[in-house]
Formats: C-alpha cells, structure tokens, sequence
C-alpha cells in the first residue's frame, strides 16, 4: 500500500481516507490497516503460506493528558486522590501524566494516534469540534445518566459538550462572564451602583459618564475595559438571537454576516471608536495594574474564577463591598459568555472499560469537589473555580459556600444562561487566533465599513472550515 495517502489512485485500486486510516490505526492496529489495504485489490502474500500468530501483550498502562501543568493543584489532586483509588481496582496499571498546551491537543491526538500511543482520558476543552468531527471522543452520555449526575450539570454545559445528541466530555470548571465595577466610582459619576443596566443602550450611557479625561483631553480612566477581546463580542451576538455560526455547529457557515451580528459588532466597537470610553490603543491604565481594582477602569467583564485571585490582592474593597457583580446585558434575549472546560475520552482506546472507570471515579463527588478547590504542596498556587454541577457548587464543603462574591451575585445566577458555540466548530483555533483580531482592529480604525469587515472575516472563517475539513477527510 502506498504510503501517500494524497497520491494519484491506481486503476481498479480503493485507497482509504486519512480519516479512516487514524481511525482504523487507532482503534484495531495494523491488523485493520492491512484489511482495509487487501481489500482495495493490493497484492497480498500467498494465503497457503502460513505466519506465526503474534499476541501483543496486553497494555498495563493508562494514559492522562493534561493542559494544566503536570504539577499543577488541581492536576496533583488527580494524581492524588482519584489515581489512587483506580489502583485498588487495576493493581498492576501504572497511570502516566504528560502536558499539552490546549490549542495542540488536536493536533498532537492524530499523531500520537497513528503510532499507537494516543491518550486515554484527555483535557480536550480547545478541540472538541475537530476531535468530535472525526469521531474520537467518546460518547460520555450513558455513563453520566448511569451515575445519576445527568441533571446534575447545567445545562449550557451540556450544550456546549453536545454534538449531535453525543455528550462528548465531561464538563468541569464552569463560569459566565459578568461584569465587575467599584460602587465608590460609580457613585462620583452620579451612578447608582445598586442599579447595574441591564440593556446595551443602558451601557453605553454608564460606560460614557464613567470615562474620565485630563485637561489635556487624554483618556486617564476608561469607562470600560474593552481589551478588544473578541468573547466580548460573541455574547452580544449571542444577546442579538444568534450564534455565532449557522446550521451544523461543526461545519455551519459563518453568521458574522448576519444583521444581528452587525447591529452587535457596530454597537460593541463604537462604544471605543465613536464614544471613546476607552482609547484605542487602550494605554489609560499602567503596564501590570488590574483595570477596574486599581481604578483605572469604571467596569470590567470577567468570569467568576477571577474572584479568588482579585480578592487575594485586594481584600479592602471586597471587604467593604466596594466591588460589585453586574450581570450580562440584554437585547433581545439574555446571554453572557460561557466557559465550560472539560475532559475527554478516546473513543479509540484499546483500555475503554479501565478508562471509563476512571472516568467514574473522577465524577465521584469528592474527587470532583477537590479538583476545583485545590492549592499546590506549597499553598502559593490556589485554583479554585465553580463547577458545572450544581450540587458541588452549592455543597457547604466546597469553597463557593464561604464566597458571597460569587455565589450571591450575578454569576451564579449567571449559570442558567451562559451560551458559545464555537469551541464544537472546525478551526476554532484558527478562528480565533487569526480572525477576530483582525477584524476587530479593522472596525476600530475603520479601515472598512462594518458590513464589508464581517463579510470579510465570514468569508475567511468559511475558507478555514472548508479547508479543515478537507485536510481531515
């Protein structure tokens, strides 16, 4: 068989896909890669000759990957607790941990596929629409029903962790980003901080009086921290009616062309080029300051994992409750930026049913609990974030029940609605890296008209797909 999957076919010859030949090296080893390649009419060795059966020994060894660092708190609670219990049930496994940057995870999976040495259990949160695209995860669906925990997550994870009816992973850390403002500002503005807007016409007109000048004209604090982060974006898009992609959320074509999506980016970039309540180099507050803690911002948006971290540099004004949560906007519906990390399994795994018990053991209340309440050996490394189970956020164990910041505020409410799509579409990565900063500098500096700008970035986004996809067919 030829080793160029990509070359001319012969006459009469069926050569399989690159999709196919992953799918069958990982799954069944050579042994299927040779049928596949007898049957496209190959020569084959002489079926009178006989060869001496070869029996692989057994794999005794499981593989984690993770894009935390190896000793990362909420990786060494794994390894602590979780590991050890799978052990009591699998004596002679060994467990190896390795590390791979989230946006590599794809790439790297067919690799480590195609020779047989692809993990087990894998953070998979970045990738999900390629690896789900080409059917390597799991379906994860009957074992969370299985275990009682299926009305257990939130439902905007499952959503985003769903494709085509499949739950594909299994959600962890959860959040919906909200916005975060200092009430002693707000009130120097001849603002109420008890009555945060809830529309963006309401916004707009905060973050205007917000923004302070000097004499000299210059922007001194913004009136909002825009950071030209495009998440910012995709939830308005999200509060206009739409997603971000139309039809298949794999390979659906772009909807930035949409009017919703103009009304949405034309509103979020005029707030900076039209109604300056941010410079457009965005340069107001100092190198290393955090914007809205520090004063050099009237409002921020953030998820709720930033309380912890803020609280711990700045505990007078939480203390105080000077800092209050704002929850996100309306237009013609309500919807705030969701992030919902999550594990994946590797449909291919030639250890499915140890993986699968692993997986159960990890979902095990506590195991789940101290995964996102956990510090390093040396207590400088806190990583604590909300979960996408109820139960677990609300357990009085857990450390949301000793934070009011988050669990009395608007991002907890916040849980029901959180809404993104993109992470199951192909070349999000791309998407993301490459696209929306563009475009969004184009907006600011009106390189283009709106309209052109997102026809252009649809038109980019939907070559991007379509090569994806051939590259992986």
């Amino acid at each position: 068989m030829s080793n160029d999957l990509n070359s001319p076919k012969p006459a009469g010859a069926s050569f399989i896909s690159r999709r196919n030949f992953l799918r069958l090296a990982g799954i069944t080893g050579g042994a299927a890669l040779l049928a596949a390649c007898s049957s496209s009419g190959a020569t084959v060795p002489n079926e009178n000759i006989s060869a001496p059966t070869v029996i692989s020994p057994r794999r005794k060894k499981l593989r984690i990957q993770t894009s935390f660092p190896v000793d990362f708190p909420n990786t060494l609670v794994m390894q602590n607790n979780v590991f050890p219990e799978f052990r009591e049930k699998y004596p002679d496994f060994e467990i190896e941990v390795s590390f791979v940057r989230a946006r590599d995870v794809s790439r790297t999976f067919a690799q480590a596929l195609k020779v047989g040495q692809a993990p087990d259990f894998f953070y998979a949160f970045e990738n999900q629409g390629t690896l789900s695209y080409l059917e390597h995860l799991y379906d994860l669906t009957s074992l969370v029903k299985d275990a009682g925990l299926w009305d257990d997550f939130y439902q905007p994870a499952k959503d985003l962790w769903t494709v085509n009816g499949k739950l594909i992973g299994i959600p962890t850390y959860y959040g919906v980003k909200c916005y975060v403002y200092r009430a002693d500002i707000w009130e120097e503005e001849g603002l109420d901080p008890d009555k945060f807007p809830t529309t963006w016409e309401e916004f707009q007109e905060a973050a205007i009086k917000l923004t302070k000048v000097d004499a000299s004209g210059k922007i001194i604090r913004d009136g909002f921290d825009h950071r030209k982060d495009f998440e910012h974006l995709v939830s308005h898009i999200h509060q206009n009616g739409i997603a971000e992609f139309a039809d298949d959320t794999a390979t659906g074509a772009s909807a930035l062309a949409t009017p919703q999506a103009l009304e949405a980016f034309t509103w979020w970039i005029d707030l900076v080029r039209a109604h300056m309540v941010q410079s457009i180099d965005g340069r107001a507050r100092p190198e290393g300051s955090e914007p809205t803690l520090d004063g050099y911002a009237g409002v921020g948006l953030q998820g709720p994992w930033w309380v912890p971290e803020a609280k711990a540099v700045s505990t007078a004004h939480f203390d105080s409750g000077n800092i209050r949560i704002g929850p996100p906007l309306t237009r013609s519906g309500t919807a705030g930026h969701l992030d919902a990390s999550g594990w994946g399994v590797n449909a291919h795994s030639d250890l499915l049913e140890e993986t699968l018990e692993f997986v159960k053991i990890f979902l095990k209340d506590d195991h789940y609990m101290h995964y996102h309440d956990s510090a390093s050996e040396d207590g400088k490394t806190v990583f604590r974030n909300p979960t996408s189970r109820r139960s677990i956020n609300d357990n009085p164990n857990f450390w949301m029940a000793n934070e009011p910041y988050v669990k009395d505020t608007a991002f907890a409410k916040a849980f029901e609605f959180g809404r993104s799509t993109a992470r199951k579409h192909l070349g999000y990565d791309q998407v993301q890296q490459f696209v929306y900063p563009r475009m969004i500098e184009q907006g600011l500096y009106q390189i283009k008209p709106d309209q052109a700008i997102l026809e252009g970035a649809a038109s980019q986004i939907d070559s991007i797909t379509e090569r994806v996809a051939k590259e992986l067919a």
